[in-house]
């Protein structure tokens, strides 16, 4: 019978949106997505292949094309999503006892997504709990969960995490 092709994927423009997006323009300081992050990631694991932090970064690139990296609002909620997802990508998310919801477009205080994050905060967008005790983390803590400077309870025990114990968790002063 005829072949079908193989679905393609259009190369992602420089600009890190589609047609309708015009490209940052230096003079008024306009960023991609890519280069916000790399402000947070700086050795260079954003854009290498295969890497947690590049997986977060393509996933967020893909799920929420509306955040604006050059919006300082839309700069807290990217930070925060980047974060999340470079965890569940350096822990084996998908092998979560529980992951239901992560990774979802939605927001990350909707209570039926991203469960085991609690928000609060005078806002209610302050992500101020992880608990993630006994949930089948496999691998490293990674250095992105500094952002997250609400917390005031994270649960880790009972996985079977790796590595020397974050000192970015210092700095955390809501703990």
């Amino acid at each position: 019978g005829p072949s079908t092709p193989a679905p393609s994927t259009p190369a992602p423009s420089p600009s890190g949106g589609g047609p309708s997006t015009p490209a940052p323009s230096p003079s008024t300081g306009g960023i991609t997505l890519l280069q916000l992050l790399e402000t947070l990631t700086t050795d260079g694991s954003v854009s290498t292949p295969g890497t947690p932090q590049n997986d977060a970064y393509l996933w967020l690139d893909e799920t929420n094309p509306e955040l604006d990296p050059n919006d300082p609002d839309d700069q807290v909620v990217i930070f925060r999503r980047y974060a999340l997802a470079t965890l569940y990508y350096s822990t084996e998310g998908d092998t979560w006892t529980n992951n239901t919801g992560w990774l979802a477009a939605e927001s990350i205080c909707d209570v039926e997504f991203w469960v085991l994050v609690t928000c609060g905060g005078i806002s209610q967008i302050d992500i101020v709990n992880l608990k993630l005790g006994n949930n089948n983390l496999v691998g490293t803590l990674p250095s992105e969960l500094q952002v997250l400077t609400d917390l005031s309870e994270i649960f880790f025990f009972q996985n079977e995490l790796s590595g020397e114990f974050p000192t970015w968790l210092g700095l955390l002063t809501n703990l």
